[in-house]
């Protein structure tokens, strides 16, 4: 049975998991990710890692085709690089792939890791009978992804199913409010991380996911506390 190898680079670990095709895991390990304040080792960091858990499991390199990798901000797929991430703050684009490639010589195949989530539960979790679904996932910040007719939406630029950023229609005072990672005011990502009370953050959400239901239409709408 083939093995599959996947990675999840978030802003503040780095984790990495082995599994069996039909979706059985054989093991994982987690460590501290360089992808914020030193995103030039992460490569390395990779390689070191994903040769600890293969000798954990007495495999080798040779057993695994590909790296699947989740990342966490938008992607420029024809370059394979990481674009501007509210969460990691990077200015410029990161060269994710080819520092990947480098160190790691198997074939590399990344997405937003909101859009890896939906793919991962619509293969073996709570969206496997589902062809529609609407993700929304809570960690650092605030990310969603949208999965329209089986297949993932990613908009013109990549940025489809930025939930966290679209804006609330709500009447917000600014005082009340945060500033995202991007600079905005009155998103969803703002309101989760400002200084209202409870129910009133949980009124506003609630009306906005109801909003975006209404447009998507999904047959499932998935709410889920992913790690970073």
């Amino acid at each position: 049975m083939k093995i599959l190898a996947g990675v999840d680079c978030g802003a503040t670990h780095l984790r990495i998991g082995l599994v069996r095709e039909d979706g059985e895991l054989i093991g994982s390990l987690k460590t501290h990710s360089p992808l914020k304040h030193q995103p030039e080792n992460i490569g390395l960091h990779v390689k070191e890692l994903l040769e600890a858990l293969l000798y954990q499991h007495n495999l080798k390199l040779s057993n695994i085709d590909s790296l699947g990798i989740g990342v966490p901000g938008p992607i420029d797929f024809k370059h394979g690089e990481l674009m501007h991430s509210s969460n990691l703050g990077n200015r410029e684009p990161i060269k994710f792939r080819q520092l990947i490639e480098s160190e790691v010589d198997r074939k590399v195949y990344f997405d937003r890791d909101t859009n890896i989530g939906l793919i991962g539960e619509k293969w073996v979790g709570a969206a496997k009978p589902h062809h529609d679904v609407l993700m929304l996932t809570l960690g650092t910040g605030v990310g969603g992804a949208i999965m329209i007719h089986g297949q993932i939406y990613r908009g013109a630029n990549g940025w489809g199913g930025e939930i966290g950023h679209s804006y609330l229609r709500a009447d917000l005072k600014s005082e009340s409010t945060y500033v995202c990672g991007l600079g905005h005011r009155g998103c969803v990502e703002s309101l989760i991380k400002s200084k209202l009370p409870t129910d009133a953050v949980i009124h506003y959400l609630a009306y906005e996911i109801a909003s975006l239901a209404a447009i998507f239409n999904p047959a499932m709408i998935v709410l889920g506390r992913y790690p970073v």
